[in-house]
């Protein structure tokens, strides 16, 4: 397992059939705990459930440094760190 025992924060991952939830499914197979961080409207919380019950959801929007601070903050929160970032939200 690639992964395991790391944190990964998605961005832009609530999209089940984009290559934010492709990759972030992939993660959680190869070991990680998975952060999905999206747009409210997205539901990255369901998006979350879906790979399974350790990942979690956070919204955030990566145009406004404030939402993605406390996203980042409550992700921390919740996880203690963030291994790995991959940046995949499109503005």
């Amino acid at each position: 397992m690639l992964l395991k025992n790391k944190v990964a924060l998605v961005t832009g991952g609530a999209g089940v059939n984009g290559l934010g939830f492709a990759s972030a499914r992939m993660m959680a197979a190869h070991g990680a705990r998975v952060i999905i961080m999206d747009l409210a409207a997205a539901d990255p919380a369901a998006a979350a459930a879906r790979l399974g019950p350790e990942h979690i959801g956070v919204v955030g929007d990566v145009t406004k440094k404030a939402s993605v601070e406390k996203a980042v903050a409550e992700a921390l929160a919740k996880t203690g760190r963030i291994d790995v970032l991959l940046n995949n939200a499109g503005i």
